[in-house]
């Protein structure tokens, strides 16, 4: 007598979660004390925001933002960093030229820069590293200051994080889609700020250094090509 087979349960839905249930896993495996950093970080950067009026700098800044188009242009071909201007160009006209209004953008770039820097450590090195590198980041004078400040370097430093962070996951992975997004924030770095220059040549002697770390001949002549467009998007600024 011969055991019949159960027939398999063939009901079980096989199709891939959707776009929702992606975001909705992600945003529970946030740690709750990122959740309060960048919560933390948020009250210092947006605390107080416009009761100072503007200072000498954010002046000049502002006179050249509120201005016509040709102004910046004028002024990107006498070096001045164009990242910022550009940004404050089409943000006066969306939040006002106010004081709060205005460093909104500042600080917005400070906060993003809570989970990048948390993101960039974990990722390169461990959680607990991570935390202690996001703790710093909520808590440094200069940046909070910086983010307060419509001056370039809090959208500087968030370029130069994202940089970073693609650089990695790049040379990690060797993948084309890790790759464009290190050139272009590489890129707004340098234009964020011409100090970019030494973040870009930071990662250039990492790899020199660290390049037997890595498959060279999965990484290698993506990054070859990674940097000359790197150059080339740089060599008008």
């Amino acid at each position: 007598m011969s055991a019949k087979t159960q027939p398999q349960d063939v009901s079980q839905s096989t199709t891939s979660p959707n776009m929702f249930e992606v975001i909705g896993s992600r945003l529970i495996a946030v740690p709750t004390a990122l959740i309060i950093l960048v919560a933390i970080g948020a009250f210092l950067r947006l605390f107080q925001l416009g009761v100072e009026g503007f200072w000498h700098d954010e002046v000049t800044m502002m006179n050249i933002v509120i201005g016509p188009w040709s102004g910046i242009e004028a002024q990107i071909d006498n070096g001045r960093p164009a990242l910022f201007q550009v940004l404050g160009y089409f943000w006066t006209r969306i939040f006002g030229e106010g004081e709060a209004g205005a460093r909104l953008l500042s600080a917005t770039a400070g906060i993003i820069g809570i989970v990048v820097m948390y993101q960039l450590a974990l990722e390169w090195f461990n959680k607990r590293i991570a935390f202690v590198a996001a703790i710093f980041f909520v808590f440094s004078g200069f940046l909070v200051f910086q983010s307060q400040n419509f001056r370039y370097y809090s959208v500087y430093i968030l370029m130069a994080l994202l940089s970073y962070l693609f650089y990695y996951r790049a040379l990690q992975s060797g993948k084309l889609k890790h790759f464009v997004p290190y050139v272009l924030f590489s890129a707004l770095t340098f234009y964020g700020h011409s100090h970019g220059v030494f973040v870009l040549g930071s990662q250039g002697i990492y790899f020199v250094f660290q390049f037997y770390r890595y498959d060279w001949r999965k990484i290698g002549p993506r990054w070859v090509i990674s940097q000359f467009t790197i150059i080339a998007l740089i060599a008008y600024g």
